[in-house]
Order: C-alpha cells, then sequence, then structure tokens
C-alpha cells in the first residue's frame, strides 16, 4: 500500500503573514454565520441585512489571500486546498496535459488561483448588489 507524500515549504515572512489572515478570515466569516444563526433562531433582530454582505466579504477576502498566494509562490495552495481537489485537478493535467510531474503541480496551482480570483470577484459583486438592493437580502429557503 502506498502512502501519500507529504511535503512541508518553509514559508517566507510574508506567506505566514497571508497565512494568519486566510486564517483570521475564515474564522471571522464561521462567528458572522454562527452570531447570524443565532440572532435568527432567537427573533432577536433582523441582521440578514448586515450578516450576508458580510460573511461574503469575509470568504471574498480570504480567496482574494488564497489567489495572491497561488499566483505567487504558492506555497500555501497545496496546505489550504482539500486534498481531493488538489489530486482531482493534478490527475486531469496530467493525464489531459501529458505534463510532467511537477509542472502539472504548477498548472494545477494556476488554475485554482485564477478560479479563487473569479470567485472572490463573483462574491465581491454579489455582496455588492446585496449592499445596494439590487437583489434580495438572504438565500431563498424552501419549506419554512
Amino acid at each position: 500500500m502506498q502512502t501519500a507524500k507529504r511535503t512541508y515549504f518553509k514559508l517566507d515572512p510574508q506567506e505566514k503573514m497571508q497565512e494568519r489572515l486566510m486564517l483570521a478570515m475564515a474564522i471571522l466569516a464561521f462567528l458572522t454565520l454562527a452570531f447570524g444563526i443565532y440572532e435568527q433562531t432567537r427573533h432577536i433582530k433582523y441582521y440578514n441585512r448586515i450578516f450576508f454582505p458580510l460573511f461574503d466579504l469575509f470568504w471574498m477576502a480570504y480567496l482574494l489571500f488564497y489567489s495572491i498566494n497561488a499566483l505567487g509562490k504558492a506555497n500555501l495552495t497545496p496546505k489550504w486546498t482539500p486534498a481531493y481537489i488538489f489530486r482531482t485537478i493534478l490527475f486531469l493535467t496530467r493525464r489531459i496535459g501529458r505534463l510532467s510531474e511537477s509542472r502539472s503541480i504548477q498548472v494545477t496551482v494556476k488554475i485554482l488561483g485564477i478560479s479563487g480570483c473569479i470567485f472572490a470577484s463573483l462574491l465581491l459583486l454579489y455582496s455588492v448588489a446585496q449592499i445596494t438592493g439590487r437583489i434580495p437580502i438572504g438565500y431563498p429557503v424552501r419549506g419554512f
């Protein structure tokens, strides 16, 4: 049975700061989600106009830091990407592109970085549209 090979990278101070910022944005997004669920279950106030755009903006910032690292030195990208997603894209780039292993890892990281930038820009547009009132706040829930 073959075990997965784990690679470790020595992070420079800029990458350590990016990792701290990514962790902070993820924690803030989950705290926003938890506080929003608490407020809705207690029927205290209707804070959806604040929580939905704030949640989207925290995830947009997380994806922005992720993409900056992926398009830069890319030492954090394999660490912060779920293994099954990274391995699937790596397998597809090797199979379709017929690339070497090191080149396919580089291409996989760039694909993840570009898709992160695209998704972050879509989240930004969605948040701005929610804040300005162009689209309704919240996600549709059926059955309640």
